[in-house]
């Protein structure tokens, strides 16, 4: 079995990376800018109060993927099935997202913080 890379309070800008993702499995404090990587595969990652600001996210592939503490500030976050992610301590704050044909399907809603997002053909049944 291959060791777990861990990736403590970086912050890391997806223009001067190229959009390539930073190599890791576990981020905790990190903060992600800028990045465009729709239907990038983030499954089996964890992020433990992690930041994420002017991303595009849409149609990320999250199954298992943890969130902890997780802030996603004027992200674009479309198409991503969050009810995929690990369920342990899931928590997240959206401000300022767009996170249309998302879905939330049996998550825990009082571990969502929302503020002026747009929710659009998302799902949130048994939330």
């Amino acid at each position: 079995m291959a060791s777990k890379i861990y990736v403590d309070d970086l912050e890391f800008d997806g223009n001067s990376l190229e959009n390539v993702f930073p190599e890791g499995d576990v981020f905790d404090g990190c903060t992600f800018r800028g990045f465009i990587m729709p239907s990038f595969d983030l499954s089996t990652k964890s992020f433990e109060q992690c930041t994420f600001i002017e991303c595009d996210l849409s149609l990320c592939i999250v199954e298992k993927t943890s969130l902890k503490k997780v802030s996603f500030d004027n992200c674009r976050l479309m198409g991503i099935k969050f009810e995929q992610t690990n369920p342990m301590l899931f928590s997240v704050r959206m401000e300022t997202c767009i996170a249309d044909y998302s879905s939330f399907s049996t998550l825990n809603m009082t571990k969502i913080y929302l503020c002026k997002d747009i929710f659009e053909r998302s799902r949130f049944y048994r939330s």
